[in-house]
């Protein structure tokens, strides 16, 4: 970006659709937790609410980690690697559906 106004108005809208997808995600996952574990939905949230707050803790010293090792794409290969992992994992518990 040359023009630093541009550069500033992305910025905040890049940062309003994180916020909003955030806030979806967080709703969307109480639910679900709520609806599948009635019983012990409380012990389940708190479990959530722990892994995002490690998450926010262990995610930007990773990511700068991994940067400092290989570079601008290595954080994004690292994270395309473990959801491609996962995706067995995803289609497993697609039972609950």
């Amino acid at each position: 970006m040359h023009n630093l106004y541009i550069f500033v108005i992305l910025s905040f809208a890049a940062q309003i659709l994180g916020g909003i997808g955030a806030g979806l995600n967080s709703t969307c996952a109480m639910a679900i937790i709520t609806a599948l574990f009635q019983e012990q939905k409380e012990l389940y949230i708190g479990i959530l609410e722990a892994g995002i707050g490690i998450g926010l803790l262990i995610g930007p010293l990773m990511g700068a980690f991994l940067y400092s090792v290989g570079g601008y794409l290595l954080p994004f290969w690292t994270v395309a690697a473990i959801c491609i992992a996962l995706y067995p994992l995803l289609l497993h518990t697609n039972r609950f559906i």
